[in-house]
């Protein structure tokens, strides 16, 4: 617990220090909640999540140890974790980064005094090897994250990075977590990848000439849009069939229409919720149930 600062004089004394983080007199390192960082060294103590974060154009992406980027007077990092973003196959990174388009634009999306939006980095192969994979790594970023209190987990994904979420979910609910918010753009519905549970609020976002879509779907059955554990939206991008796939997430007025959606949603779902008295709700892995 954080005891305020105590003045003499001129000079303050407080345990609060680099971000507000509190620092440990013994060691005299900074606890960000998943992680110790050393101020002397500018680094963590520990390394981060290992092939979830490294893009090739960026070197200091490679660095499990560096802080933001070497980059702290543009950059601060919260918690020593993240909130990830999850592309689909074939993605590009880049569109998939926190200071993308979508990646700024899901910043406090959901939760604004939550901010932190990272991207769950895969190969993005198109096969069930490649979304096990996927799956396997999500598991692994929601076991070591640091939840603080009353934090959402939210989770917008891509085409097959979609059902790569759906293979976690299993592991995920058996493990004591669920995600809060989850959007699925363009997602392939196919019976392979079904949904076990573990999501509060599911916004499906479609549109109805992605031919890619379909063509996700296990040939010649083809996928499906819609999923009747979701809240379906169908978005007219403008785009070819074979554009479409990729406007759900690279296209600025594409997302304005998912987003404001969503909003409006969230925001008639509070309404109802708090006229009706809801049981509390967790966050992440919150344990607000006995």
């Amino acid at each position: 617990m954080t005891e305020p600062a105590v003045c003499a004089s001129h000079v303050c004394f407080s345990p609060c220090h680099f971000t507000g983080k509190e620092r440990d007199a013994e060691s005299g390192n900074d606890y960000f909640g998943a992680r110790y960082y050393a101020s002397t060294m500018g680094r963590w103590l520990s390394p981060d999540l290992p092939f979830a974060d490294q893009n090739p154009e960026n070197p200091q992406s490679w660095n499990l140890y560096g802080y933001v980027r070497n980059n702290p007077l543009s950059s601060i990092d919260t918690n020593g974790r993240v909130t990830w973003l999850i592309g689909g196959t074939w993605h590009k990174a880049s569109d998939w980064t926190a200071s993308s388009p979508l990646g700024q634009e899901m910043a406090g999306f959901f939760d604004p005094s939550d901010d932190d939006v990272e991207q769950i980095e895969w190969s993005g192969g198109n096969s069930a090897a490649a979304r096990a994979e996927l799956a396997a790594k999500i598991t692994a970023a929601m076991a070591s994250h640091a939840w603080k209190p009353g934090e959402q987990n939210n989770i917008v994904c891509h085409s097959h990075g979609c059902n790569g979420v759906m293979g976690a979910l299993p592991t995920l609910l058996a493990d004591g977590y669920f995600v809060n918010n989850l959007v699925s753009l363009g997602q392939p519905m196919r019976g392979d990848y079904p949904y076990s549970g573990g999501v509060d609020a599911w916004w499906n976002v479609y549109a109805g000439n992605d031919l890619v879509q379909k063509l996700g779907g296990r040939i010649p059955f083809f996928g499906g849009r819609t999923n009747s554990n979701a809240v379906n939206i169908q978005v007219n991008t403008g785009k070819n069939f074979l554009q479409a796939h990729g406007a759900l997430h690279n296209d600025w007025l594409t997302r304005m229409q998912w987003e404001m959606f969503i909003r409006q949603d969230s925001q008639n779902q509070q309404q109802n919720d708090d006229a009706h008295t809801p049981l509390p709700r967790c966050k992440g892995q919150d344990p607000c149930y006995p």
